[in-house]
């Protein structure tokens, strides 16, 4: 948490109360909303957050939808999730379709809650009469991920399957090569794990670089006893990973994310 003396704290509260000021250059109404927002970002970053929240809400109720969404936003990055929250389902309200599908992967990534991240999901796809994008992934392949983690595997085979003849009916270049991780880690959990290095094998072949696939495919061989195979597969993944590996958002981690800690466990577990 950032510190400021409390004079500096007064000073910049004193200034940024001037953003209502009409003498001030400020471009129209939509100009002292921007201000009022970013001071009222930078104030939850000093440690004032009841002033910072006031702030943006008073940004946010002369202003548009996008003001909630981004305080949900500044709050939920600060932990702040009531707040956050709150912001969130007010920028839904308001006709703020982005903020449905912010949700969904709140839902997914933090609290967990699968089933309401595939109704909030749905209801993303029918403000827009099909699938679309929610936070920069497939609705239809985010259902997927979250029906596997529901524990409905046989739901998710499907939507993974239905995710493919989408995207490859539009332009196969746009396949997210991970929906085969995804399916594989699917066929693990259902016991299955000839399918499970089948699709492993097939995100190896379309993308070799990627070290989920081999770091998946090594704990199938482990749970089949073939210890030697699989410390190949984990020592390839340990080439293919780096230190602070994210393969997506750095704001957020994607779903089933592998981390070096994790290649180098196995790696320390096994392989030795």
């Amino acid at each position: 948490m950032l510190t400021q003396s409390s004079r500096s704290i007064d000073e910049f509260k004193y200034l940024n109360l001037l953003s209502a000021d009409k003498s001030m250059e400020v471009d129209g109404i939509e100009g002292e909303n921007e201000i009022l927002y970013g001071s009222g970002r930078a104030m939850l970053y000093y440690g004032e957050i009841e002033y910072g929240n006031h702030l943006i809400d008073s940004a946010a109720l002369r202003g548009s939808a996008i003001i909630y969404q981004n305080g949900a936003s500044t709050n939920l990055l600060l932990g702040r999730y009531r707040s956050g929250m709150s912001y969130l389902n007010s920028a839904i309200v308001n006709g703020n379709k982005y903020s449905i599908g912010y949700k969904a992967w709140l839902m997914m990534t933090n609290l967990r809650d699968y089933e309401q991240a595939i109704i909030l999901i749905d209801s993303l796809e029918k403000v827009d009469g099909k699938p679309t994008v929610a936070y920069a992934m497939n609705t239809t392949l985010l259902k997927g991920i979250a029906k596997r983690k529901a524990g409905r595997y046989e739901d998710a085979l499907l939507d993974f399957d239905l995710y493919i003849i989408e995207i490859n009916a539009d332009n196969p270049l746009k396949i997210d090569d991970y929906v085969y991780y995804y399916k594989g880690l699917t066929y693990q959990e259902m016991g299955d794990p000839e399918k499970a290095i089948e699709e492993f094998n097939h995100f190896i072949e379309v993308y070799p670089n990627g070290p989920e696939a081999h770091y998946g495919k090594g704990n199938v061989l482990i749970e089949e006893g073939e210890i030697k195979e699989a410390c190949k597969c984990y020592k390839i993944a340990r080439e293919k990973i780096r230190l602070g590996y994210l393969r997506g958002f750095v704001w957020h981690e994607i779903p089933d994310q592998v981390y070096k800690s994790d290649v180098v466990e196995k790696l320390d577990l096994y392989c030795k």
